[in-house]
């Protein structure tokens, strides 16, 4: 839904609770008092909310169905991409591992590439072949 901690937050508390005013919003949903009209407004212009009367106003949420299934498919590309590009690294487990990754763009460059390393390996060399 491309939204902040602050719109997402709002919209669970509507979900979970019903009809609120912009207070109780303010104080379930913990959002700064001086922003919860603007996120309700922004929910509302997304037509994630609707309002309900005029003084006090109430603010009540759409069904998530409605929200959700029209986003359905850019929700499933957005997942795929994800993790197209997390798990390469992920697979690597570069963060956990203390040994230096390289890309090279052809045999040559793999072969000079390679001669270097195992001139300057110590106790193993680390390799992983991604086939695309």
């Amino acid at each position: 839904m491309e939204w902040g901690k602050y719109e997402a937050a709002a919209y669970r508390v509507l979900v979970r609770y019903g009809p609120l005013e912009a207070s109780d919003v303010v104080v379930r949903a913990e959002i700064p008092q001086g922003r919860v009209y603007d996120i309700l407004n922004k929910l509302h212009s997304q037509d994630a909310v609707v309002k309900q009367g005029i003084q006090p106003t109430k603010w009540d949420a759409q069904n998530p169905r409605k929200l959700i299934e029209p986003n359905q498919r850019r929700f499933e590309e957005m997942a795929v991409e994800a993790i197209e590009r997390l798990e390469p690294a992920y697979d690597l487990n570069l963060e956990s591992q203390s040994h230096p990754a390289w890309v090279t763009t052809g045999i040559a460059d793999t072969s000079t590439k390679a001669s270097e390393f195992f001139e300057q390996a110590e106790n193993r060399i680390w390799i992983l072949e991604r086939t695309f």
